[in-house]
């Protein structure tokens, strides 16, 4: 498309992702490089010759730093030969059409004229496809593996500056709070040093301060960062300039200062693989010992293997011990010789399956004890985690959780058969964005919600729901949910449809709840709910349904139209 624009330093936008700890790219400002804007004009942005960038803006850097990681241009190349084939963009327009259709009517009504030029692209990828040979042979001969830049002069800024200035040159994070005091990292961006006056609770320099003074040394100076530890957990910073004679106040923002790296670069930095203490590698194959194995420091298993972990192994993970697994795990324990997973002193930090390309199998498992992973700044919410990781788990026991969900899936396909969920903390199936069924389940003794599902499209059959803290059965943000056959007793609710969710419920028994059948907007980015239900029983509740104005409920063929204000404010 030549959008170069959006490369440009200042308009690239990220979304971290906090599952995986990684940045992910938003597109933003894609306009093309036609016209005046036509700075880069090579059919492959990677294919440059050296000498033209050395002298580029610093500014620019950034575009070309990436040619240089060979992970990166391996896959560039695989994708530029994909997207330049005629096949791929006439799929593509294909699937676009209807939606090009609409965009471009809708521009008629202004410019008659108009037409999306589908040529301009076909013409681009011609382009591409005839420079990919000699574009892949430069990168064989080691043609990027390293180049520099010309050092461009620092800029010398002056020393004065706009007296409204100093709270947007002034940072300060609150590193790490106890019971007895919060640690504080206070950055100084100014061309000038700052005398900082304290820490408060509110925005008043007279209210609950600290009374310390500190200089804090100006801007690329040795003393710019300073470190202070305070009984106080603050919410505003109070410091003077050396210039002016004026008391500022910024917001101390609740969570570290940026670091140079990830947690999750850290944990793979410090990872020792093979381990085979634990393990032995046959080719892509990972093989788990059998017995009791406990273990004392992570292990992380990167992509591109498969995990093997057999009947009769038991995995105890202590001392803040983490499991993550980059690739598929099959584990297959038998009925009377189940795997277990546990951790024996609350401390194991999950176990956890981040994009593997393979379906993972889990049958005949017991997780046991296990809290999340919280790794400087990475936390996640499952004691078991899948996330773009397809899924099938059988006869699976989870219980004794130390953490928000004991199985956490986002964005996968699963399966989820013949499992029992007892003692949970909070949450005990939490999934979001995905897709799935769950049958022949027990709930037993949750804290929060037995199944709760976001963005999901779900088949519930026959599950044993019982003895729940909030929710027996959740449908928010416009989830689909197929309810058949399952028992719900002793529940706050029910089942609840939330924020544009439809929840078909069929041959049910919902009895000694609170609320039997609940349906709200709780976001206002989405909209009123449904319920509707056949063949189903509602009684000996406290109240048989709680419906939002806006939302409904179809009971057995009986229309009942939401009356009730402001439901969200009964249970949030």
């Amino acid at each position: 498309t030549k959008t170069y624009h959006a490369i440009r330093w200042h308009n690239q936008r990220f979304y971290y992702n906090p599952v995986i700890s990684k940045l992910e790219i938003i597109g933003y400002d894609g306009y093309t490089s036609e016209g005046v804007l036509k700075y880069i004009d090579r059919a492959i942005i990677g294919n440059f010759n050296l000498k033209e960038i050395m002298n580029c803006k610093p500014e620019n850097r950034i575009i070309y730093q990436v040619f240089s990681d060979s992970i990166f241009v391996e896959k560039y190349i695989e994708y530029l030969k994909i997207y330049s084939s005629t096949e791929y963009l006439n799929q593509l327009f294909s699937e676009l059409k209807p939606d090009i259709d609409i965009h471009k009517k809708a521009i008629n009504k202004e410019y008659e004229k108009y037409i999306y030029d589908t040529s301009f692209i076909y013409g681009n990828a011609r382009l591409i496809n005839q420079n990919i040979s000699n574009y892949s042979e430069k990168v064989k001969s080691g043609y990027y593996k390293s180049f520099s830049f010309i050092d461009a002069p620092k800029k010398q800024y002056p020393a004065d500056f706009h007296k409204l200035l100093p709270i947007e040159y002034i940072s300060a994070y609150s590193q790490q709070s106890n019971l007895e005091e919060t640690k504080y990292k206070i950055i100084n961006y100014l061309p000038v040093g700052i005398s900082f006056l304290g820490i408060s609770e509110n925005d008043n320099y007279f209210g609950n301060k600290t009374l310390d003074t500190n200089s804090i040394g100006k801007y690329n100076s040795e003393n710019n960062i300073i470190s202070i530890s305070d009984k106080i957990f603050g919410k505003y910073m109070f410091f003077s300039t050396d210039s002016l004679d004026t008391i500022f106040s910024i917001p101390i923002t609740p969570w570290k200062a940026p670091m140079a790296s990830t947690p999750r670069q850290e944990l793979n930095e410090k990872n020792i693989f093979p381990n085979n203490k634990f393990y032995t590698i046959n080719e892509n194959k990972i093989i788990f010992n059998t017995g009791k194995l406990q273990i004392k420091e992570n292990i992380i298993i990167p992509e591109n293997y498969t995990v093997f972990i057999e009947a009769g192994t038991e995995l105890d993970f202590i001392e803040n011990s983490i499991f993550i697994s980059y690739s598929s795990v099959q584990i297959t324990g038998s009925e009377n010789n189940k795997v277990i997973i546990k951790s024996s002193d609350a401390t194991g930090m999950g176990f956890t399956v981040l994009q593997a390309s393979k379906k993972s199998y889990c049958e005949y498992v017991v997780f046991d004890g296990l809290n999340t992973l919280n790794y400087n700044g990475w936390i996640l919410t499952g004691a078991v985690n899948f996330y773009e990781s397809e899924v099938e788990i059988k006869n699976t026991v989870f219980k004794n959780n130390n953490c928000e969900d004991i199985l956490n899936i986002i964005s996968s396909n699963f399966l989820v058969d013949n499992c029992t969920f007892n003692n949970v903390f909070s949450d005990a199936f939490d999934s979001d964005f995905s897709t799935g069924i769950l049958t022949n389940s027990h709930f037993y003794n949750i804290g929060n919600d037995a199944i709760d599902f976001s963005g999901s499209e779900v088949e519930i059959r026959k599950c044993r729901i019982i003895d729940i803290g909030d929710k027996g059965i959740s449908g928010g943000e416009a989830s689909t949910l197929i309810v058949k056959e399952c028992e719900i007793e002793k529940s706050n609710i029910g089942i609840a449809s939330k924020d544009k969710s439809v929840v078909e419920i069929v041959d049910c028994k919902i009895t000694n709840c609170v609320y039997g059948l609940v349906a709200l907007q709780k976001k206002p980015e989405y909209g009123p709910s449904k319920i509707i239900t056949k063949k189903t029983k509602v009684k000996s509740n406290i109240t048989f349904h709680l419906i939002e104005k806006k939302s409904s409920l179809n009971y057995n063929g009986r229309y009942i139209q939401g009356r009730e204000k402001n439901v969200s404010k009964r249970f949030y």
